[in-house]
């Protein structure tokens, strides 16, 4: 399939302003999702060398890693309905929004899209984008028994 389809959207909370959204190709997508993961391992990275410097050198840094995990999974409730993964979770919302809007009802645009638009509206169009760049898994690949 081509990437050429677009949609207009009406933009929440913003009367009479819109945006037009593309589907994003395969190659778009997979640049936004290496951003996203080298953005989380530079973040871990951060992350490991703080640690390292708040204990010590001579700490365990796996004791003070294994002891962050259980406290995160001490917080998540075994009750809680599991719900759809997060669509934009492995995507750089920024690289998203730059190649995913079309166009939009706002003045004319001088730069990147994401550096226009308010942090709240980059992640909303960036999660519209997204919704309409994931197709829905297909019957075929349903494993669960009815």
């Amino acid at each position: 399939m081509l990437i050429a389809v677009t949609e207009k959207v009406e933009i929440p909370d913003e009367p009479g302003e819109w945006m037009r959204f593309r589907a994003l190709s395969w190659g778009q997508r997979q640049q936004a999702r290496e951003i996203a993961k080298t953005r989380a391992m530079d973040e871990a990275k951060r992350t490991m060398d703080l640690m390292r410097l708040m204990a010590g050198e001579d700490a365990d840094i796996n004791a003070a890693v294994d002891e962050a995990r259980a406290k995160r999974a001490a917080k998540v409730d075994p009750d809680e309905d599991e719900s759809e993964p997060d669509v934009l979770g492995q995507y750089d919302p920024a690289t998203v929004v730059d190649y995913g809007i079309a166009e939009w009802s706002y003045t004319e645009r001088k730069t990147k899209p994401s550096d226009q638009l308010s942090p709240e509206t980059v992640e909303w169009a960036a999660r519209q984008i997204m919704e309409r760049n994931t197709r829905p898994p297909s019957k075929s690949q349903d494993t669960g028994t009815s």
